[in-house]
């Protein structure tokens, strides 16, 4: 059976990413601008999904009251008196590195806030991949992606660390300094840090590996000085404990987590032998970013190789961590504008493209399986460019 003539590859590819984000971004966006002028969104929680729990931890730092922020019986008390109902499970993980980023918001009113934290990294995530993808119909298809919709109408941090990957991408090779400094502030998720200097080892950008360290630890030292030394002692007392929690075999969000461990414990796997598999992975993952950021100089290869590695490095990354996928999904859409995409790549940024859709079918089953489909498509990044490479 012959393959369809790329155009019309590109025209099914390009509606079903359109039909799919339209509809996507017209159900959460009662749930970021709320009807009646409140802050509750139209599924009746507080608009934001989980925005809430960084603008109190803002609060609770412009406050005076940092070291608290990680004691989760105090930071539950200051949520209720700030919306007036209780938010179970809401709890702040980020390390105090975080908190300058999250402060100047809790100066404004909570919606100007959200509507400023869901606006500002869109727009610049916008800019950015426009300026890498060259093609305004790949900007436009990720800025309403559901991948990115997702993200605002759950007040979570993936569109922000989209946007410095992108930034990464753009500047690691022209302005090292510029992309050291900005890549930095992937310490905000310290678990998601791993491949981005692994990447600048291997290219020998000792300039932007050296702003990359030097901010981070600026930064570290900036926030001991404001907030005192006892913030860090709350903090990582506070991982300790939710580390406990989330990988315990009986939790019970699996179905937000793209972790192949946590996905092997909700399969039954023995605690051992799921950690020995998700180290293998993280070891692979971390094998064949080397083979590729190497091999390879194409955009696509090393973009889809880096955002899957990240992801992958990790026991512990959500579905909107995936976000970061949207770059070399751009890319991707850019090059089946130009009939150049490949159809197996195409094929793994639609299945990318619907994972924030299935998270409802995943929590029916109990576990989500995108860790195996981001494995799959590092192998399959990890082979073309080898391929390429070699040809």
């Amino acid at each position: 059976m012959s393959q369809p003539p790329v155009g019309t590859v590109a025209i099914a590819t390009i509606i079903i990413f359109a039909v799919s984000s339209i509809t996507h971004a017209a159900f959460i966006f009662g749930t970021i601008v709320p009807p009646d002028g409140t802050i509750i969104g139209s599924d009746g929680g507080v608009a934001g999904g989980d925005f809430p729990v960084f603008y109190n931890a803002g609060i609770m730092a412009l406050k005076g009251d940092a070291i608290s922020i990680w004691d989760h019986t105090v930071f539950q008390a200051r949520l209720l008196e700030l919306f007036g109902q209780p938010l179970t499970g809401l709890s702040f993980f980020n390390p105090p590195v975080a908190l300058p980023i999250f402060a100047p918001f809790a100066s404004m009113s909570y919606l100007q806030a959200l509507w400023l934290w869901t606006a500002l990294p869109l727009i610049m995530l916008g800019w950015l991949v426009y300026r890498l993808s060259g093609d305004l119909v790949a900007t436009a298809l990720s800025l309403m992606s559901p991948l990115a919709i997702h993200n605002a109408g759950a007040g979570q941090t993936g569109n922000l660390f989209a946007v410095l990957l992108v930034t990464f991408l753009l500047f690691d090779a022209r302005r090292p300094v510029l992309a050291g400094s900005v890549s930095s502030l992937f310490i905000v998720k310290p678990h998601l840090v791993p491949a981005v200097p692994i990447c600048l080892l291997i290219d020998r950008n000792w300039r932007a590996l050296a702003a990359m360290v030097l901010v981070s630890v600026g930064l570290s030292i900036a926030v001991t000085v404001i907030f005192g030394f006892q913030v860090w002692s709350s903090f990582f007392d506070s991982v300790g404990q939710h580390s406990e929690e989330l990988f315990r075999s009986d939790v019970q969000n699996y179905e937000r987590s793209l972790s192949i461990v946590l996905l092997l414990l909700r399969l039954g796997v023995d605690s051992s032998i799921a950690w020995a598999i998700q180290v293998l992975v993280s070891l692979a993952a971390l094998y064949m970013l080397v083979v590729v950021w190497r091999a390879a100089r194409a955009p696509l290869y090393r973009s889809f190789a880096l955002a899957l590695a990240i992801c992958l490095l990790t026991p512990k990354v959500h579905h909107y961590d995936a976000a970061i996928l949207l770059v070399p999904v751009s890319i991707l859409i850019a090059k089946l504008m130009r009939g150049t995409a490949k159809l197996s790549f195409v094929a793994l940024a639609i299945a990318i493209w619907f994972l924030p859709l299935l998270v409802p079918v995943f929590k029916i089953w109990g576990f989500n399986p995108g860790g195996l489909l981001l494995f799959a498509g590092l192998i399959l990044t990890f082979v073309n460019s080898v391929r390429s490479a070699n040809g």
